[in-house]
């Protein structure tokens, strides 16, 4: 929105002033993250408040239970006992990025083949249990009309899940494929142990905002040179960089922006609406005292004889 307003000509400065200005009068977006370490809450209610987003939960392995216990999806009574937390703070939005490692395409064409067959099922059968329960929380979340992102590596073979393809074919869920390099991403030089370089890592966003979508939709532009995931980058690139997160953050500031500005012009409507009403009553009821025709007192007759026409005698 401050680009919007820049380009219209107005300064960076003003245009920062008024975005903050507007942010700070509508209620604070809030969110939760699913499978999610806390960095994005942590930047919202830390170094980017002036967004005035509120990250509420983050649940994940990494993080903890009231009782002091990791979250564990893979236990049918944590998922029940998130639901229900979930449900009773009402987030804005999710952000679900459970573990892909089931549906990686180098473990189906490189690992599964060497490992027992039960372990495979196994395996496969634990990454499907946490994607449909992202899923199904994401319906909830459309249900309520409110917002979800979604993100998996783009070769991921969970984007052809039928629970996946069942909620991308809604016309209101939007699919884009993010270059990470152009966020930021990074991993150290092969032989060094100072230099970062970039790292491609095409990711595929799911979510039914079209502002979070516009976000996240950076292609590489093609001006530096990639190294590929492997020898352990996989495990640094495994982390959101800081831009990355960033733009996470402001997809859901500029989804409340807008949501903020059509709730403004409904509310316009409605007192417009109400004010129409009220102006008829009032018309209404002042009508209601005006006398009717039949309650006024007759005119009196003039005693003047009526001239007829008629020729008039000669004195």
């Amino acid at each position: 929105m401050v680009g919007q307003l820049m380009a219209l000509g107005v300064s960076a400065t003003h245009a920062r002033d008024r975005v903050s200005s507007m942010r700070s009068t509508r209620a604070a977006a809030t969110f939760a993250e699913v499978y999610g370490g806390g960095t994005i809450v942590e930047c919202a209610n830390k170094a980017r408040r002036n967004l005035n987003l509120k990250g509420l939960h983050a649940l994940d392995l990494r993080t903890m239970k009231d009782d002091g216990t990791p979250w564990n999806f893979t236990l049918r009574a944590d998922r029940k006992l998130a639901r229900e937390l979930l449900d009773k703070d009402d987030p804005d939005w999710l952000v679900g990025s459970p573990p892909c490692t089931a549906f990686s395409i180098w473990n189906y064409a490189m690992n599964y083949p060497k490992m027992d067959r039960d372990k495979v099922h196994r395996a496969i059968d634990e990454g499907k249990t946490h994607l449909n329960f992202v899923v199904s929380l994401y319906r909830k979340q459309m249900l309520k009309g409110k917002y979800f992102l979604h993100e998996h590596p783009a070769p991921a073979l969970s984007w052809k899940e039928d629970t996946v393809l069942a909620l991308i074919r809604s016309p209101l869920v939007h699919t884009v494929v993010a270059d990470q390099c152009m966020y930021g991403l990074t991993t150290p030089a092969e032989g060094s142990t100072s230099e970062r370089l970039p790292a491609l890592k095409p990711t595929r966003f799911m979510t039914n905002s079209v502002s979070m979508r516009d976000q996240l939709s950076l292609k590489c532009d093609k001006s530096h040179i990639h190294q590929p995931l492997v020898g352990g980058r996989c495990r640094d690139a495994a982390f959101y960089p800081l831009q990355l997160v960033e733009a996470i953050l402001q997809g859901m500031a500029l989804t409340a922006d807008h949501d903020a500005k059509i709730l403004a012009s409904v509310m316009g409507c409605r007192a417009m609406e109400e004010e129409r009403i009220d102006t008829i009553s009032a018309v209404t009821k002042a009508a209601s005292t005006i006398p009717n025709v039949d309650d006024e007192k007759p005119v009196p007759v003039s005693s003047v004889k009526k001239v007829t026409g008629g020729v008039l005698p000669i004195a």
